[in-house]
C-alpha cells in the first residue's frame, strides 16, 4: 500500500488535536495511517520536522478559513462573530474533545522547544493581522469601539477564546464557547 504525505500529516494533526504532542509518538501515527514505522522516515526526519510541517498545513486550513469568515462587503462586526461561531460550530461537532493544534502545541512545548514554539507564534500573528485588519474596518465604520487599537482587539479576542476552547475540554461541553460569542464578542460592539 503506497502512502501520501499529506494524508500521513492531516492524521498526524488530527491525533495530536485529540491527544496532544506528547502523547502522540511517531508509532501513534504510523498506527493510525497503517504504515510501518519505516515509511514515516521516508517523509520526515523526525517528529520535529513532521510536527512543523504539520503546523504549516494547519494553518494553512486556519487562513483559508478566517479569509473565507471575513471575505466580501458588509457589518465587519457580522463577519467577526461568524468567524468565531463557525471556530465554535466545528468543535461542537467533534463533542468538544478536538481542541486547536497550536493551543496543544503551545502549552506542551511552546517554552521548550524554542523553534517551534516562534514558528506557532508567527503563525498567530498572521491569523492576528487579518482579524485586526478587519477590526479596524469596522472601527472607521462605527460597528466595533475604538477604546481599544484593532490589534489589542484581536489579540484580546484570540486569547480568550483560545481560552474557551482549553476550557471547552475540560468542562465537555460548548458553555465557554457560548459565552465567549454571547459575551466576550459583544463587548467590542459599539
Amino acid at each position: 500500500m503506497k502512502h501520501n504525505k499529506d494524508e500521513v500529516i492531516e492524521k498526524g494533526i488530527e491525533l495530536m488535536r485529540y491527544s496532544g504532542y506528547h502523547a502522540v509518538g511517531v508509532r501513534e501515527i504510523v498506527k493510525a495511517c497503517g504504515m510501518p514505522k519505516g515509511s514515516f522516515y521516508n517523509f520526515f526526519e523526525s517528529k520535529d520536522q513532521f510536527t512543523s510541517m504539520a503546523i504549516d498545513k494547519y494553518h494553512e486550513a486556519a487562513m483559508d478559513q478566517i479569509k473565507s469568515d471575513l471575505s466580501g462587503s458588509g457589518n465587519s462586526f457580522n463577519k467577526i462573530k461568524k468567524h468565531f461561531k463557525n471556530l465554535a460550530d466545528y468543535y461542537k461537532q467533534k463533542q468538544c474533545t478536538q481542541g486547536c493544534l497550536f493551543i496543544n502545541l503551545s502549552s506542551e512545548i511552546g517554552a521548550t522547544n524554542q523553534t517551534l514554539g516562534e514558528k506557532i507564534e508567527s503563525k498567530y500573528q498572521k491569523w492576528m493581522e487579518l482579524l485586526a485588519e478587519e477590526i479596524a474596518k469596522g472601527q472607521k465604520k462605527g460597528e466595533i469601539i475604538t477604546s481599544v487599537g484593532a490589534e489589542d482587539l484581536a489579540n484580546n479576542l484570540y486569547n480568550s477564546f483560545n481560552g474557551a476552547v482549553t476550557r471547552m475540554k475540560i468542562y465537555k461541553g460548548t458553555k465557554p464557547m457560548d459565552d465567549f460569542i454571547s459575551i466576550n464578542l459583544e463587548l467590542i460592539k459599539a
